[in-house]
């Protein structure tokens, strides 16, 4: 269930990296908070392994395209990554 609310109550984020931490929360805050309750590995959740939102494919492709080409990136090319997914972003091995 998505919590209700209007204009002065409900805002869209400045980055894409906001509107996936909202989504985020959507789905993992208590039924209280207004979220689904989903908690990974805990409960009736215990197959769920982690949860996190999907991202943009075509921001994804763009980017990819882009730096494909580049050599070396620059500050605004971090500052594009770091809108677009947010503060803390790390290499899974």
């Amino acid at each position: 269930m998505r919590p209700v609310g209007d204009s002065n109550t409900i805002i869209d984020g400045e980055t894409e990296a906001e509107e996936l931490r909202s989504v985020y929360h959507l789905v993992t805050w208590q039924k209280q908070q207004g979220g689904a309750g989903v908690t990974a590995n805990y409960g009736k959740w215990k197959n769920v392994k982690a949860c996190f939102p999907l991202h943009n494919q075509s921001a994804n492709k763009e980017l990819l395209r882009r730096w494909s080409r580049a050599v070396i990136l620059r500050a605004e090319d971090l500052d594009e990554i770091r809108a677009l997914f947010g503060e803390k972003v790390w290499l899974s091995e």
